[in-house]
């Protein structure tokens, strides 16, 4: 269905667009995961899977998949050194 409402606009500016979304999601999961915020967290990955929507692209969801397990990896061990 995405596909059939972006395929008017051209495919450049269709990418520009989700890997914009992407930054965006991921700067509200990085913010989420400083502020302990379980709704930043949520946000950020239903803008990441709007972004997806935009690419299309199976490997552009796995990067980010694989970018968002090393976030999550990295806050519990920021997590386990302060307590």
């Amino acid at each position: 269905m995405t596909q059939l409402v972006l395929s008017r606009f051209g495919s450049r500016r269709v990418v520009m667009v989700g890997l914009g979304l992407f930054l965006a999601a991921l700067t509200l999961i990085v913010v989420a995961l400083a502020a302990a915020s379980m709704a930043l967290f949520l946000a950020g990955t239903v803008v990441g899977g709007v972004a997806t929507l935009f690419t299309g692209d199976f490997p552009a969801m796995l990067a980010f998949s694989i970018l968002l397990a090393a976030l999550s990896l990295f806050s519990l061990t920021s997590i386990r050194r302060a307590l």
